[in-house]
């Protein structure tokens, strides 16, 4: 019986008098890097195939069981520990390799597009709290000149517009329907030293929201890509959300349907297990169309199916890629119309 031995600077074949063959790895951080990484994954090294073949071995590894008899707790493999020193090899090779691949384990998740996903969607959110900000002063201030255009206007065509035109009067020549409430606005005058102060805030502004359409877009397009199961049954930008609360695609497909469910309502679940409050229904699964315009009796049995369906559309996204959204909206479809009954 031999006994095959595997380390970070190579691989080993002993019996009982010593050791009887060897392959050593290179002495490279980079190649030791690639080492560590197949060994953590299980897989099985081409050396340790090499050295294995034709042979009847005993090994205390489980990711070796292929290549021989498993024994964990045979004793002798606490004798057959060959140290690096013994081959040339300076365990600084070993921390050197360590941080070579921490950086690329690290680069591997933050390069994963669902993090970009998360990153778009907070940006999103920020962007769209900061320009309802600015446009609530908008209306204020341009409000005083022109108020009538101010009721009317959205406040995304209210930025477009004073950005491009200012005044009540150049507005009027441009915009037919604007015309006739400027004729009678009860606005008071203003000098080119304020059409230019509110002009220079409202192109920013306009800028703002061409920015969250643009970012809306990229969410939709992504989800489609990497989530679309969970974009099909949540929406893409509610997808995004939850996928941002969960802590990215894979953690929601380890999640059970009870803890998507309440995503976003950590508070009053807090809140609840302290003070014994109504223990919540729902969290952002409450933006849901299906969901918020339902009767109240109604949300927490439709956000449980909804949690349910995205918990399996996040597993298929995550690992299997298999399209099965459309299946599953039509059993989603089958339960929200019995709890609607």
């Amino acid at each position: 019986m031999e006994y095959l031995v595997s380390t970070w600077f190579g691989t080993f074949v002993y019996d009982l008098s010593g050791l009887r063959e060897s392959r050593l790895e290179k002495k490279d951080p980079k190649a030791i890097a690639q080492r560590l990484k197949a060994m953590k994954g299980g897989q099985i090294l081409d050396d340790e195939k090499a050295l294995a073949a034709g042979k009847k071995l005993a090994v205390s590894d489980a990711r070796l069981k292929p290549l021989g008899e498993y024994r964990p707790d045979d004793v002798i493999f606490t004798r057959l520990v060959p140290r690096p020193e013994q081959f040339g090899y300076d365990p600084a090779l070993l921390h050197s390799a360590a941080i070579q691949l921490a950086v690329e384990e690290t680069r591997n998740v933050i390069g994963t597009r669902d993090k970009h996903v998360m990153q778009a969607i907070s940006a999103l959110e920020e962007m769209q709290r900061s320009a309802n900000l600015l446009s609530e002063r908008l209306f204020e201030w341009y409000g005083m000149h022109f108020p009538e255009f101010a009721e009317k206007a959205e406040f995304e065509v209210m930025a477009r517009e004073v950005a491009l035109y200012g005044d009540r009067e150049t507005m009027a020549k441009h915009l037919e329907w604007a015309k006739p409430i400027a004729e009678i606005s009860a606005g008071g005058d203003i000098s080119d030293t304020e059409k230019q102060a509110y002009v220079s805030m409202a192109k920013p502004l306009n800028g703002l929201y061409v920015g969250i359409r643009e970012i809306q877009a990229y969410i939709e397009k992504a989800m489609s890509e990497i989530a679309p199961n969970v974009s099909k049954i949540a929406g893409p930008t509610l997808g995004a959300r939850i996928i941002t609360l969960a802590g990215g695609l894979e953690r929601l497909a380890n999640s059970p349907a009870g803890t998507i469910q309440l995503l976003g309502a950590e508070a009053a679940l807090f809140r609840h297990l302290r003070q014994g409050s109504r223990p919540p229904k729902h969290g952002i699964l409450f933006q849901h169309p299906a969901i918020n315009k339902a009767q109240r009796e109604e949300r927490g049995r439709l956000a449980r199916a909804y949690a349910g369906k995205i918990a399996i559309a996040a597993k298929a996204d995550a690992y299997s890629k298999e399209y099965i959204a459309d299946a599953l909206m039509l059993k989603l479809d089958a339960r929200v119309r019995q709890i609607m009954q």
